[in-house]
């Protein structure tokens, strides 16, 4: 049962949070405030963030959407307990590695524009970090992932002018604890928080903990994710950390095809099954 628990709220960090009454917005606006933004601050002198899943991207598989993993999430009580051999990593490897199509068709031409603006541009995940036996390292295969779609966080010549272009690439932020015996990483551009549930890893903590290893005092940090819970996080932080830098953060509205769901209840226990079965398979 204890295995269970452990992989249940794996799975749980793919379901959405609960809805805030705050503004929400559509990704194209981005540009623009960034560009409101520019008229206070130099370019270098701006940080755009952007969550990815939920954010950018969400999974092809109808199973690893979330509205059927909360109308379905009983289920997983009756799968995982039948494969004791999965552990927390591998099962994290597993949902990780499952394919993912862009939510927006034009998220790449407006990162694209940001970076080739001159402003900062980061991903900011709540992702695990580590090698997995079979798999590879997690933030890489987060990294590729994105890469494929057309998206990539790595290009950048800011942090280049600023001299901590290798930090940026690949760099483990040791100032901010460890979970599951790992550190959050910066990769190739992608601030991985490798969160857990007591907060001391979420995205505010981790941002401040690279802002300080890197000594990056942006005056203006914009941020876009799907998630308030994420957004009021990082604003804490960014006030506690840099109290005169200005933050805005945009809650975007995702849009998920209510086509065919919640989908039949077989289908989903079948994908969930294989995809435990696969993990459990897969060795170097």
């Amino acid at each position: 049962m204890q295995s269970f628990k452990i992989n249940f709220f794996v799975l749980a960090f793919l379901a959405t949070a609960l809805v805030y009454a705050k503004d929400v917005y559509q990704l194209d606006c981005v540009a623009a405030k960034v560009k409101e933004h520019a008229k206070q601050y130099n370019h270098e002198d701006i940080l755009v963030l952007f969550d990815i899943n939920g954010t950018l991207t969400k999974p092809t598989d109808m199973p690893a959407w979330d509205k059927n993993i909360k109308f379905y999430s009983s289920n997983f009580k009756d799968i995982i307990p039948k494969f004791p051999g999965i552990d927390h990593m591998k099962f994290q490897a597993a949902v990780t590695s499952l394919p993912a199509s862009l939510i927006h068709k034009q998220a790449v031409s407006i990162v694209s524009s940001l970076q080739d603006s001159g402003v900062m541009v980061l991903g900011l995940v709540k992702g695990k970090t580590g090698y997995v036996d079979g798999y590879g390292r997690l933030e890489h295969i987060r990294y590729e992932k994105l890469k494929n779609l057309g998206i990539d966080f790595s290009k950048n010549k800011t942090f280049e002018k600023f001299g901590i272009y290798p930090k940026f690439l690949d760099f483990r932020l040791t100032n901010a604890p460890r979970f599951n015996g790992n550190f959050p990483v910066i990769y190739k551009g992608i601030i991985n928080s490798n969160s857990n549930k007591n907060k001391s890893l979420s995205k505010g903590a981790v941002l401040v903990a690279f802002l300080k290893s890197t000594g990056l005092r942006p005056r203006s940090i914009i941020m876009v994710d799907d998630k308030q819970a994420n957004l009021e996080s990082v604003e804490k932080h960014v006030k506690s950390h840099l109290p005169e830098t200005k933050f805005t953060g945009l809650r975007i509205r995702t849009k998920e095809s209510s086509k065919n769901a919640p989908m039949n209840a077989q289908l989903f226990e079948k994908f969930w099954r294989e995809l435990v079965e696969r993990a459990l398979s897969r060795s170097n």
